[in-house]
């Protein structure tokens, strides 16, 4: 009796514990697959690392040096191509060839590197093996400010390796995973600029839900420092919610639609206003912008945030409520054999 009381228990915790008694298996092979370091060049500013920061003259050429290293026990294929550098909308800066969003965006007017840089489009890494990739740079013909961009480093996400076969009567998806190693790239040229930072218009959207303004860095160089406080208040000039963001920065001549979040209990039809009051560099800049929330935003988030059904599975697919199930009879069983054996020996 005691040796089956053992194996129900066993069981009990393999039910209930599944993924901790297997989670070794995949320890070996860990570590990203592709090691991206850069070799700074004669012109990189001092005590600059992680990125290229380099002292430039208009239309000058400039060489640039990537070592890849494979990471694998298997050939690697990395796909490498110029990037622009953007503002994410909540701050900082991304890179990519060509964003296209409404939440950020290139100003007409933005010197846009990739379209300077050139690099080969693909290199394919023998396992473990190292290779040095040159990128060939040509300075715009502009003596003021800073151009920002950099160098992406693709890996996975082709279409051929990631078809899955659908069946009759289903349809066929493409699934894309890759992972993107960026190293940005900063010019700075021989005169500076001033800045110019603008707030702009400001709306409502579902997405959180939350209030957008628009803020602009209408000068060729990074804005540094920018935080800001605000308030929303409705038509009839009550205050419904305030605020602060955190200090962020923004890529030279872009424009994103910062979120400030929906931070009251209600959510009405009607006409509101927003105050904004951004400070950059010491420098105020203030905005009083007016916004409506209509029917169709209502209606956009409400099914937005619509509940769902979600099943818990574990890694392997397997519906977890079952194996809560069945190590809940487990359970009962053993206590019954146990209360049992009691009986018995009393």
């Amino acid at each position: 009796m005691t040796r089956m009381i053992i194996i129900y228990l066993f069981a009990v915790i393999i039910c209930l514990y599944p993924g901790t008694l297997f989670a070794q298996e995949n320890e070996e092979n860990s570590g990203p697959p592709l090691i991206v370091e850069p070799l700074y060049p004669d012109n990189q500013v001092d005590n600059i690392r992680g990125y290229f920061r380099m002292n430039v003259e208009p239309e000058q050429e400039q060489t640039l040096n990537v070592k890849l290293t494979n990471n694998l026990d298997a050939e690697l294929t990395v796909r490498i191509e110029g990037a622009n550098a953007y503002t994410n909308p909540t701050g900082e800066i991304l890179y990519g060839k060509d964003i296209e969003s409404e939440k950020t965006t290139l100003l007409n007017d933005a010197i846009q590197l990739e379209r300077y840089i050139t690099v080969r489009p693909e290199i394919t890494l023998a396992p473990n093996e190292s290779q040095e990739v040159p990128v060939e740079i040509v300075v715009p013909d502009t003596n003021e400010g800073t151009i920002l961009g950099g160098i992406r480093f693709i890996t996975g996400g082709t279409d051929e390796n990631n078809v899955e076969e659908a069946g009759e009567d289903e349809a066929n998806f493409i699934l894309k995973t890759e992972t993107v190693h960026a190293v940005a790239i900063q010019l700075d040229l021989p005169n500076k600029t001033e800045p110019r930072f603008e707030l702009g218009n400001a709306d409502f959207t579902p997405e959180g839900p939350s209030v957008y303004i628009e803020m602009i860095n209408n000068a060729q160089m990074i804005q540094e420092d920018i935080t800001a406080e605000y308030t929303v208040e409705d038509g009839e000039g009550n205050q419904l919610f305030e605020g602060t963001t955190n200090t962020f920065k923004m890529a030279p001549k872009t424009q994103i639609r910062y979120p400030l979040s929906w931070d009251y209990e209600t959510l009405e039809e009607g006409d509101y206003q927003v105050y904004v009051k951004a400070n950059v560099n010491n420098n105020e800049i203030v905005a009083e912008e007016e916004f409506t929330i209509g029917d169709d935003a209502i209606d956009d988030y409400v099914e937005r945030t619509q509940p769902t059904v979600n099943r818990d599975t574990d890694e392997a697919g397997f519906p977890t409520w079952i194996l809560y199930v069945i190590g809940g009879a487990l359970i009962a069983g053993t206590m019954y054999l146990i209360g049992r054996r009691k009986g018995q020996g009393t």
